[in-house]
């Protein structure tokens, strides 16, 4: 009996774990709304473009590393680990620079209709001082499946409103009416 039990938990694990991989969201696509963003992601590496800044971060939470040049010339080496926190995918970005040594969050996240939204979370190395933005993006070109392509269409779609005298169930009802009138 116990060892049927243990298979049992086992397979509910199993299961579950199998569910929560299933429940991650894709971010590919363009994105647009103040900025231009474009994302890439396999079950490896998400790879963001924006403002000419291309970061490859691994979805497996070993570091990512970069460099950013500054307008001055300085150098800046980044290091950077993502992951998921339930839905949604959390950066930790490290940097170390000439001025000093910060670190940024970024949480990225599908929310309904579909909207991409991003919070970062910063601090200001000349001040002990911290910041926050929110950007919600609105997708330009989403990469998907075929089947939710349909979907996004139907989102984005939106309702004309019926012209009169057009051909139709309604071309009928206009005549009358302007018969009628002419009467």
């Amino acid at each position: 009996m116990h060892r049927f039990a243990g298979i049992l938990v086992i397979f509910v694990f199993a299961l579950t774990g199998s569910v929560a991989a299933q429940a991650r969201p894709d971010f590919s696509g363009t994105w647009g709304a103040p900025d231009s963003l474009t994302i890439k992601q396999d079950a490896r590496t998400l790879t963001v473009t924006t403002r000419g800044e291309t970061r490859t971060y691994n979805l497996d939470g070993s570091d990512s590393r970069f460099e950013r040049r500054s307008d001055s010339g300085t150098t800046s080496q980044l290091t950077a680990q993502a992951k998921w926190v339930g839905s949604a995918l959390l950066i930790t970005t490290t940097t170390v620079s000439s001025i000093g040594t910060w670190e940024d969050l970024e949480v990225y996240s599908l929310d309904y209709g579909p909207k991409l939204t991003v919070v970062r979370v910063g601090t200001q190395t000349t001040r002990p001082m911290m910041y926050t933005t929110t950007t919600v993006y609105v997708p330009i070109a989403p990469a998907m499946p075929s089947t939710n392509q349909r979907s996004v269409e139907a989102l984005l779609e939106v309702p004309r409103p019926r012209q009169r005298g057009a051909d139709g169930p309604h071309r009928e009802a206009d005549c009358r009416e302007r018969q009628a009138l002419r009467d």
